[in-house]
C-alpha cells in the first residue's frame, strides 16, 4: 500500500523536484500526448492509472492557477534563468510549435484557457523583444 495518495506523490516526488512555476507546469504539460491524456508510468504503476490521471489534472490545473495568478514580471525571470530539467523547461511553453491546447487541462472553463493562451502568448512576445534586444545591441 502506498505511503502517499497519488497526488501528494507526484506533488513530494516529483514536481517538489522541479524549480519555478513554468517549469513545472511545462514539466505536466509534457505529460500529455496529442490526445491530452496524462501518461507517467511510475505514478500509474503505483496508484493505478485513473488515480494517476486525476492526480496529474488536479495538479495541473493547480498549476496553471498559480502561474496565471503570478505577475509577468516573475515568469520572465523564470525564462531568463538558466534551466537544468530540460522538459520542465519554460521555454518548452514558449515554443512557438507547442499546442496551447495542451497547457490547459481538459474540462478546465473557456475563461482559463483564453487567460492562458494570452499568458503564453504575451510571454513569447516578451521574449522575443528580449532576444532582438540582445541581437541588435550585439551588431551596433
Amino acid at each position: 500500500m502506498p505511503l502517499f495518495s497519488a497526488s501528494e506523490d507526484f506533488a513530494r516526488r516529483t514536481l517538489s523536484g522541479i524549480p519555478g512555476l513554468l517549469s513545472r507546469l511545462a514539466y505536466i504539460t509534457s505529460l500529455r500526448d496529442e490526445k491530452g491524456n496524462y501518461r507517467h508510468w511510475g505514478l500509474a504503476r503505483t496508484h493505478g492509472t485513473a488515480a494517476a490521471t486525476e492526480a496529474m489534472c488536479r495538479a495541473h490545473l493547480e498549476m496553471l492557477t498559480q502561474v496565471l495568478r503570478a505577475p509577468l514580471s516573475q515568469l520572465m525571470r523564470e525564462v531568463e534563468a538558466p534551466q537544468q530539467v530540460e522538459l520542465g523547461a519554460p521555454q518548452v511553453l514558449l515554443n512557438k510549435s507547442a499546442p496551447l491546447r495542451l497547457i490547459v487541462p481538459a474540462g478546465a472553463h473557456a475563461a482559463t484557457l483564453i487567460h492562458a493562451k494570452a499568458t503564453i502568448l504575451a510571454l513569447r512576445a516578451l521574449e522575443d523583444a528580449r532576444n532582438w534586444l540582445q541581437t541588435s545591441h550585439r551588431a551596433a
